[in-house]
């Protein structure tokens, strides 16, 4: 993911919320699609971490239940059917497992492991540990968007790539506002990550599992986590739509203009882009 840091304005308009299920249940994804957008090197050193994880010497080895580390492993010991997503920023691995419940799944954070849950829109357990979000929207949208020329929804799935060519035309875009129960630096950005991706499916309408939310989720959970300097649990990020094309088959590029407010200002932590293209046959629809 390339780090843009640069200031965008929006213009804000209220929507509704929509609660989508947490993920989808697991299944074959062709070509590891969770691993697309990422180097061959990369993808080594995703796969050598899951084949190196030792749950007894887990960083956070006590918070892990008997029940919970059976989740852990069973998924792990069968990652192509269970990965979902994975990311390495500045040296730190984040991963992230669906499971065999619809509303969980596991997170890999370097050596912290956490098996996240969502309760209702609001609570999520963490490690059995209760968790409260409130968030909200606002939205703007294109003429183009909303003359419904871009078709949005589709049985197919999108591949992250490290970039694709323009011109791109603007088609919509949300502020996702969100206040956690305590501050964000306190997260591990495995854990908040799986979280923002839910509320962000919410807002966006896709689900967790297309892998799109993912990739917008873990990306502003590293911002958050890593706003040691501020510390606040109140945080927005202005996600925004743009495609090359009016198709189905236009690709995607998606940016993710990440904030927290602290102090009662607005503190900037930078743009993260991202490219997409249409993987026919892939599934995990947007």
């Amino acid at each position: 993911m390339k780090k843009l840091f640069t200031l965008i304005t929006t213009i804000m308009l209220i929507t509704g919320v929509v609660f989508p299920a947490y993920a989808s249940q697991p299944v074959d994804v062709p070509q590891q699609q969770g691993l697309s957008h990422l180097s061959k090197a990369d993808k080594q050193t995703i796969l050598r971490h899951l084949s190196e994880i030792n749950i007894d010497k887990a960083r956070n080895n006590k918070d892990l239940s008997k029940k919970k580390k059976e989740i852990i492993n069973k998924v792990i010991a069968n990652q192509k059917k269970y990965l979902s997503y994975a990311d390495i920023n500045e040296g730190n691995t984040v991963i992230i497992l669906n499971t065999e419940e619809s509303n969980t799944q596991v997170a890999i954070t370097n050596d912290i492991v956490e098996v996240v849950e969502q309760v209702d829109a609001n609570t999520f357990l963490i490690n059995d540990e209760k968790h409260h979000f409130e968030y909200s929207f606002t939205t703007e949208e294109s003429n183009q968007a909303a003359l419904g020329e871009v078709e949005i929804q589709s049985s197919d799935g999108w591949i992250k790539v490290s970039s694709r060519k323009g011109p791109w035309s603007f088609i919509s875009g949300k502020w996702v506002n969100v206040n956690a129960q305590r501050d964000f630096h306190t997260y591990s950005a495995g854990a908040f990550g799986s979280i923002l991706a839910t509320i962000m499916a919410t807002g966006l309408g896709i689900p967790v599992a297309g892998g799109v939310a993912l990739g917008i989720g873990v990306s502003s959970a590293y911002a958050y986590v890593a706003s040691t300097n501020t510390p606040t649990n109140v945080g927005k990020s202005y996600v925004s739509e743009f495609r090359n094309g009016t198709t189905i088959f236009a690709d995607k590029r998606i940016w993710s203009s990440d904030y927290v407010v602290y102090k009662a200002k607005d503190i900037h932590l930078g743009i993260t882009e991202t490219f997409y293209y249409r993987c026919v046959g892939c599934g995990g629809a947007l």
